[in-house]
């Protein structure tokens, strides 16, 4: 009777343990210098301040490496600085126990990825609300509310045309983003609210 509770009670530790995810690839040697992983401590990418770094490492042929210990399905970034600090490539990175992405980028920066959580892991560009600033000042929220809307909309009919045609993303990525994309229009116009 001993062994099947001490079992019992073993499996929700043993199972939540955590597991490394490598994010791994190749970048054109010499202009880059620095690799990491943001992991917001939210949750939550857009506009979160705090969280922590997972520092990789770089080759001298361009080969980098960032292994990223994770308990769950999580959204983080990948961002490489160049040796200027001027230039830096960053994306959003869907992260699953079991996934191992590799991106191979090109001079420009664009990317293919592959491995495991390559289909989580494509290029999905999103418009960002930069022109929030614009309003500041205005004692009236309709005009942001509206501007922030609309970049709302448009980042949510960009995804949805994105889960249509890449049918073979995961429910994480759905539930990540979705996630995401709710929390940034809040997030946004209470940044706003508390700036202005």
């Amino acid at each position: 009777m001993r062994k099947p509770l001490l079992i019992a009670l073993l499996f929700p530790v043993l199972y939540s343990t955590a597991q490394t995810v490598t994010v791994s690839g190749n970048i054109v040697p010499g202009t880059y210098q620095e690799v990491q992983v943001y992991r917001p401590s939210m949750g939550f990418m857009f506009g979160s301040l705090e969280g922590t770094y997972v520092e990789g490492s770089f080759t001298a042929s361009g080969k980098f490496e960032v292994p990223v210990s994770i308990t769950g399905p999580e959204m983080a970034y990948l961002q490489i600085n160049d040796t200027s600090g001027d230039k830096s490539i960053m994306l959003p990175l869907i992260l699953v126990p079991g996934y191992q992405p590799r991106f191979v980028f090109d001079k420009d920066g664009h990317f293919t990825v592959s491995g495991k959580g390559a289909a989580d892991n494509r290029e999905l560009t999103m418009p960002d609300y930069d022109s929030i600033q614009s309003f500041y000042g205005d004692t009236l929220p309709m005009r942001s509310y509206n501007y922030i809307n609309r970049i709302t909309d448009e980042r949510k009919r960009i995804f949805s045309q994105f889960v249509s045609a890449h049918k073979d993303v995961s429910t994480d990525f759905i539930r990540l983003w979705t996630a995401e994309l709710d929390y940034s229009k809040a997030s946004t116009f209470f940044g706003y609210r508390t700036n202005n």
